[in-house]
């Protein structure tokens, strides 16, 4: 028998990217003043998937944004190197676009010619799993400053799932279709989901073929999310504070180093649900015994947590939501309930 799934509140104890630690920052050296902020990848810091799959692309994307942030003045430009293209989906180009950034992929392009604060990521993104966790930002105001450029940017696709009015609660089960990582009683869930919280504004979601804008529209709407553990998730960089979030890894996969990192570093709440008592030491065996293929076909897998497993964690998610909220209010930080922060 399948054991139960248990849902736990996850954390990391720092999270975050350090600027002195993971960066170089190099300033001028002829005394001009700045007028650009370069950030650079290159093929000693780069994801190998970097080109492949959007996720990876983010790996460097997100930390380049960490560093734009902290010179806003400048105007940001990412320089690929060593014959490095970028990824030629819809999702990374949105970020692109969010952050105002553009690509230079010529040498001729040089930093000090054009009087720029140059910063690059020391070494390579990590692949997550024990000690060897994803750090995606380097601070919770660089999330942030991500969910103001995506109120500015794209206010009519936020409004479709939210407006800055509407302090309800939003609750939303992020689904996947298949036979890979899809939520087998995701029918069950979603009408649990209704009876545990009868006032709240439900929806789902299944982001193939959404753009940009609208998948991170969606995540930023919402304050509850139950979702599989995959790629979707990194669009949770734009969680709400203190929205929780659940993601739900299968037996021998247990991976909540990689997107609950960036759920925590987006000031939300993340919960890692998983089918048994040691996911620990289930990871520890896959880590060491596993093989490529066994990998694959640990986590390629449907999920089998039920709609009772879930209702039965939502007390405890809920709690954990009150807590920080609460927290935010002691803090003076205003109506943690807005919609999007508005600079």
């Amino acid at each position: 028998a399948d054991a139960p799934f248990r849902f736990a509140q996850w954390s990391l104890a720092d999270p975050f990217l350090s600027p002195s630690k993971n960066f170089t920052i190099r300033t001028p050296e002829t005394g001009c003043v700045p007028e650009w902020a370069a950030c650079v990848i290159d093929r000693q810091n780069v994801h190998p998937l970097f080109h492949k799959h959007f996720p990876h692309a983010a790996q460097n994307l997100l930390p380049c944004w960490s560093f734009f942030s902290r010179f806003p003045r400048l105007r940001p430009v990412i320089l690929l190197r060593n014959g490095l293209t970028m990824h030629a989906g819809d999702w990374p180009h949105g970020l692109l676009q969010l952050m105002g950034a553009t690509i230079e992929l010529s040498r001729a392009w040089d930093p000090s010619k054009q009087c720029a604060v140059v910063g690059r990521l020391i070494t390579r993104p990590e692949p997550g799993g024990l000690g060897r966790e994803v750090r995606w930002l380097s601070r919770e105001a660089d999330a942030r400053l991500l969910r103001v450029q995506l109120r500015r940017k794209h206010a009519e696709a936020l409004s479709h799932f939210r407006s800055t009015l509407d302090h309800s609660l939003h609750v939303g089960l992020l689904t996947r279709s298949g036979k890979s990582r899809s939520l087998i009683h995701e029918a069950a869930i979603v009408a649990r989901l209704r009876q545990e919280l009868p006032r709240a504004n439900h929806s789902t979601a299944l982001f193939n073929g959404w753009p940009f804008a609208r998948q991170v529209s969606w995540v930023a709407a919402q304050d509850v999310i139950i979702t599989p553990h995959g790629a979707q998730n990194v669009n949770l960089a734009f969680a709400r504070p203190c929205a929780v979030i659940a993601e739900v890894f299968p037996r021998y996969y247990y991976v909540p180093s990689f997107y609950l990192t960036l759920v925590q570093a987006a000031g939300a709440i993340p919960f890692a649900a998983y089918p048994g008592a040691f996911p620990l030491r289930d990871q520890r065996k896959t880590d060491m015994d596993g093989t490529f293929a066994w990998r694959l076909r640990t986590r390629n897998v449907r999920l089998n947590v039920t709609a009772d497993e879930v209702g039965a964690a939502l007390p405890v998610m809920m709690r954990a939501r009150q807590r920080c909220l609460n927290e935010l209010k002691r803090r003076g930080q205003g109506k943690a309930s807005d919609a999007i922060p508005v600079a």
